[in-house]
């Protein structure tokens, strides 16, 4: 299988800020997404993130929507609270009215209590405006699609994670108490900031090839223009916090044949089809020089997310 559905996005013109650039992907035809973002239901109240149980499991959460449509949890996205803050290890659609054990890893080693036992929603999570930088999650979707291979669920490498962490935070000069990725970032905020000043999202807009340094690091799409346009700020964070930590920044820019023709990668490199945590299915490329993942619902992209070795 392939995900020729990329083939109608037309590649516009990059936008770019110090050492990292975009190229926006455009659909001239958009679809209206038929889900609520895992914010906005939270912020609503129609979706409730908790431990699995007062122990708690490092690496499941529960998720119930009580949702009369899906709700679309995207990878890597944060949750803060309860025993510890965790990041989303594949994308996940959860089913309407539904209660989901969703997979996680742990991003704050060194807390496992609730913040506040006194609270009735001890156990339960909310959004955070951060994502896992985008290195670290190209290492967590190549750790993901290794353990779909082998057993069939997508786990992470927790100690893997746990060191991109203890590297960030050493890289950031930020020191946290619980070992906490949200404090790298709260640290570097002037940094990663700026990019985010700087750059935007265009009419249409569904996703963006992204480079750092002048080299293409990686890719995300969405189903819809407005979808993409609420997740941007914080995937824009995610790529901005790795250019920020750059050692040696470079202002180069990809040529536009370079991004379509790693456009055509995605599209023509075969993919290994899985069943989804939630609706749909999930989809790994198989050879080797891609990670990441596209969350698939009746043959159509709803997320798709991807990252070139080099």
């Amino acid at each position: 299988m392939t995900v020729a559905a990329l083939s109608r996005m037309r590649v516009e013109m990059p936008l770019t800020h110090r050492n990292l650039t975009l190229f926006p992907l455009v659909d001239d035809n958009p679809k209206e997404s038929d889900y609520l973002l895992m914010s906005d239901a939270l912020q609503e109240g129609l979706l409730v993130i908790q431990e699995v149980s007062e122990s708690g499991d490092v690496n499941t959460l529960t998720a119930i929507n009580r949702a009369s449509i899906p709700v679309l949890l995207p990878d890597s996205e944060e949750l803060v609270g309860a025993k510890q803050n965790r990041v989303l290890n594949v994308s996940i659609l959860l089913p309407a009215e539904s209660t989901t054990q969703i997979p996680v890893s742990c991003v704050e080693a060194g807390r496992w209590s609730n913040l506040s036992r006194a609270r009735a929603d001890a156990f339960h999570f909310e959004e955070s405006e951060y994502m896992l930088q985008s290195d670290a999650r190209q290492r967590k979707a190549q750790q993901v699609a290794h353990h779909m291979r082998t057993r069939n669920h997508p786990h992470s490498s927790q100690r893997e994670v746990w060191d991109d962490i203890a590297a960030l935070s050493e890289m950031s000069g930020s020191h946290s108490t619980t070992r906490a990725m949200r404090d790298a970032y709260e640290h570097r905020r002037e940094h990663w900031s700026e990019y985010n000043a700087n750059l935007h999202v265009i009419p249409n807009q569904v996703g963006a090839i992204f480079a750092v340094d002048g080299q293409i690091a990686g890719a995300e799409m969405f189903d819809s223009p407005l979808t993409f346009a609420k997740m941007f700020p914080k995937i824009l964070r995610s790529y901005a916090m790795t250019a920020s930590l750059s050692l040696r920044p470079k202002p180069a820019v990809p040529t536009l044949g370079e991004v379509k023709l790693f456009l055509h990668r995605l599209m023509e490199t075969p993919l290994k089809v899985f069943q989804s945590v939630g609706l749909g299915d999930q989809a790994h490329w198989l050879d080797g020089s891609l990670d990441g993942c596209v969350l698939l619902r009746d043959g159509e992209i709803v997320h798709l997310y991807a990252f070139p070795r080099h």
